[in-house]
């Protein structure tokens, strides 16, 4: 990297990402929360079918700040849109830890950037789903400000679980490495140009 610092379309590039990378979230979430029991699931969809975006977007901005550049944007979109305070918290976190492992390769370690999106997806999945078993008056209040049907707030406070979450932190790590994965084939020139991948004859 010639000039380490993030310029003006460093950022553009980033909120359009990032951006793109929320209404997908919003988009599998939905898709997930017809049925109680599938809705814990909306972020491992989310990580499986965002992934790509959150990827190219490492290969363009892969510079210091980029990836707390995009916690950043989440956080504030969740909270603007109602999500309480947990899920910002546990974006800006995970965006930390995701920054500091990428920032391990120099932003063009695919192995770094992948362990780095699976766990900035797992900080935001905890972030969102643990609430619900220890402040579960909190959320069914935040929910009934959003207009969220009462009775399906209700269904998911009653029915989750530790384990039930420790699965669903599981498949989200798990996804998010498949949608890295993913990304690879489908980008392969644009990482091999960026450096994150190397050209195997």
């Amino acid at each position: 990297m010639n000039n380490k610092k993030l310029k003006a379309r460093d950022f553009v590039t980033t909120g359009i990402f990032s951006i793109l990378f929320i209404m997908i979230f919003f988009v599998c979430v939905m898709c997930m929360s017809f049925i109680p029991y599938t809705q814990p699931f909306g972020l491992a969809l989310t990580a499986l079918v965002a992934g790509p975006v959150y990827m190219i977007m490492r290969a363009k901005v892969a510079k210091p700040g980029g990836i707390m550049l995009f916690g950043a944007v989440y956080a504030l979109v969740m909270f603007g849109t109602g999500g309480g305070w947990a899920i910002p918290v546990a974006a800006v976190a995970g965006a930390i830890a995701a920054e500091l492992i990428s920032c391990a390769g120099k932003y063009r370690n695919f192995k770094l950037n992948t362990i780095g999106y699976a766990v900035m997806m797992v900080a935001v999945a905890a972030g969102s789903y643990i609430p619900l078993l220890t402040m579960k008056e909190y959320y069914l209040e935040l929910a009934a400000g959003n207009g969220v049907e009462n009775d399906l707030m209700t269904q998911i406070v009653e029915f989750i679980s530790v384990p039930y979450l420790a699965c669903a932190l599981a498949a989200t790590a798990v996804c998010a490495v498949l949608g890295a994965v993913i990304a690879k084939g489908m980008f392969k020139k644009h990482f091999i140009k960026a450096g994150i991948i190397k050209e195997v004859n």
